[in-house]
């Protein structure tokens, strides 16, 4: 029994000790593991001799005849309804015409010379979309597939011929399967060389059988003389939109994403309509603008290397080239470095450097497919592998000071730059309420001098005018009002000859933000703001502009009401100051220049509320075109 599985099972049946196996919830190893036995001394039973272990050796046990121990394949019932919910994974249109345009990349790999960075014959790929049909076709000239290739690539899944291959992206075997995402049927023609036939397969979504066949006559002047068409079929309307489903949003796609590969020569790339319009496809140059802050080819291990292009570009330039620094994987687009997050997570710059506006580039990771950076099925994040924190880090490490250095002093550019527009602002609306205070000023003056009129003829006690009057005591009001401006006018050209370098308005004053006063220290203290000479200096440095002052990750102001409030007290302050000194006296007391501040400050804060939405929009305008 302690010889063979057979034996004890023999013996266990001899003894009627051994009962039947509950095999629910038990492995297939566990089923397959004979249980060692007491010694048969301890159970009291005979060792069975050599001829009767050969004899029960022959004799098959009523488990083994019930045929438990056997090798058992995965079935799939239905494998198109399956791979429809696979590749449900893809959420965009864009992603999904990529996975067709990227085989047309791998077909041609085999014509690619690294040396030159170019390829030994001339290759051309088209994609024509067709909004009418609602249909997308991929044309490449390269080497077509043999009929066995045409039906394994359509129909087996799992079976990539190019993993491992160094510039090859075909990792899964998936990717001739994503237009079940959004189209109902998916059409392929191709042919290896001219005396081929041209052969043709369809694949419907909702159907699990194919056949390979030859195309219809009509349809062999589409297809070069080696080359692939691939045609997606019914394409749904809710995965239409003007920025992925059109000319300029396809071309657009296949510029961002294969800008690695664009710059390879002898290399065509074409998105057409099939009114004739075209657009040629063509690589992004990022030292035609842009600072280039890191270029380099870092070792990842495992055969793995990233090519680091990551540079800082002003800010129109980096809208219009839509180039945020993004994962690359054999030349082809993972996705924005922000939106990989597996990598920003562990970042400590994840918004003021990844996701800066102007910075742009990529990184390209190329080498081993086992390397530690191995991109998911749907190529949009990487794998968690023993060796990703590793990497991450290493990249983390080259990468992201001097990113942060670089953009801190654009941010710091650009802000200067866009509170120029703040300064015009807090400038233009001091005048006017310089200008609106002084109207009051004068209302007043000829109010009271009117008053010291009607006292002098001893008017006060009159209650009612006589309408033969009324003419006299308005000539004597407008002559009071013009004594009073001229009275005004001599005081201030005696004020004038007094101190010349007083000025006569406050038209020639000025308010600035500036970063930091002449008189700072900065081991003491640091000044709020100053007047010096016409200029009212703000000082940026001050903690309480600092707490008051923010910006956007791309370092334009942000103009609020707790800023513009701040701005308004300091400026108010200087400029009751100013007319005070140009008046050459000052308030009758306390409650005079208390009443004075406050109303000044109000009707400046109510200006510059009121001015904040275009300021904003001034800021951001001129913030972007530095």
């Amino acid at each position: 029994a302690l010889r063979s599985p057979l034996a004890y099972a023999k013996a266990g049946r001899c003894t009627g000790a051994q009962k039947k196996p509950n095999l629910k919830g038990q492995s297939r190893l566990a089923l397959a593991t004979p249980v060692i036995a007491p010694a048969a001394a301890e159970v009291g039973e005979p060792d069975l001799s050599a001829e009767e272990d050969a004899a029960t050796a022959k004799t098959p046990s009523r488990v083994a005849e019930a045929g438990i121990f056997r090798e058992l394949e995965l079935r799939v019932s239905s494998p198109a309804v399956l791979l429809n919910h696979i590749a449900e994974r893809y959420s965009s249109t864009s992603r999904i015409l990529m996975e067709f345009v990227d085989n047309a990349f791998d077909s041609a790999e085999s014509f690619f010379d690294k040396d030159t960075n170019s390829y030994s014959r001339p290759v051309n790929i088209q994609v024509l979309v067709d909004t009418v049909q609602s249909a997308v076709t991929v044309i490449d000239n390269c080497q077509g597939m043999s009929p066995d290739t045409l039906a394994r690539v359509t129909t087996n899944v799992g079976e990539s011929q190019k993993r491992g291959q160094s510039f090859l992206n075909g990792q899964f075997g998936f990717g001739m399967q994503a237009f079940r995402a959004c189209c109902s049927a998916l059409r392929v023609r191709s042919r290896a060389s001219v005396d081929d036939p041209l052969l043709e397969i369809n694949v419907d979504r909702d159907v699990s059988q194919v056949s390979v066949q030859e195309a219809p006559l009509s349809s062999y002047g589409m297809v070069p003389s080696s080359g692939t068409e691939v045609t997606l079929l019914g394409l749904e309307d809710h995965w239409k939109s003007q920025d992925t489903f059109s000319l300029a949003g396809v071309a657009a796609e296949i510029e961002a994403h294969f800008e690695r590969l664009l710059s390879r020569g002898n290399l065509n790339v074409k998105v057409s309509l099939p009114d004739g319009k075209t657009h040629d496809c063509k690589p992004l140059d990022y030292t035609a603008g842009a600072e280039v802050v890191i270029n380099e080819v870092v070792d990842l291990s495992a055969g793995q290397r990233a090519e680091i292009l990551l540079a800082v570009a002003p800010q129109r330039l980096a809208s219009a080239w839509q180039r945020p620094a993004r994962f690359f994987a054999k030349g082809r687009r993972i996705g924005d470095v922000a939106n990989v997050h597996s990598f920003v997570k562990g970042s400590v710059h994840r918004w003021d450097v990844w996701s800066h506006p102007q910075l742009v580039g990529y990184i390209d990771i190329i080498g081993e497919d086992d390397g530690p950076l191995r991109p998911m099925i749907t190529r949009d994040e990487f794998k968690n592998t023993r060796g990703r924190l590793a990497a991450y880090r290493q990249l983390a490490e080259i990468s992201e000071e001097p990113l942060a250095e670089a953009l801190a002093s654009v941010n710091s550019a650009r802000s200067m730059k866009s509170l120029e527009s703040l300064e015009e602002v807090l400038t233009a609306e001091l005048h006017r309420v310089d200008k609106q205070e002084k109207r009051a000023e004068r209302k007043k003056q000829r109010e009271a001098s009117f008053q010291d009129v009607v006292e002098d003829n001893g008017q006060m006690d009159v209650v009612e005018v006589p309408a033969a009057d009324e003419l006299k005591i308005r000539e004597a009001e407008h002559a009071a009002a013009t004594q009073a401006e001229a009275e005004h006018a001599d005081e201030a050209e005696a004020s004038e000859s007094q101190a010349e370098e007083k000025p006569k308005s406050l038209e020639s004053f000025m308010v600035r933000l500036v970063d930091g006063l002449p008189e700072d220290h900065e081991e003491t203290t640091i000044g709020r703001s100053a007047l010096v000479g016409n200029t009212i200096m703000v000082n940026t440095r001050h903690a309480d502009f600092q707490d008051r002052y923010k910006k956007t990750r791309s370092g334009a102001p942000k103009i609020d009401e707790r800023l513009c409030s701040y701005l308004a007290n300091i400026v108010s302050a200087h400029y009751r100051d100013i007319m005070d000194d140009m008046k050459g006296s000052a308030p009758v007391g306390r409650l005079e220049a208390f009443e004075n501040m406050i109303g000044t400050y109000c009707r400046y804060e109510e200006r510059l509320r009121k001015a904040m939405p275009t300021l904003s929009k001034m800021s951001e305008e001129r913030a972007a075109s530095n």
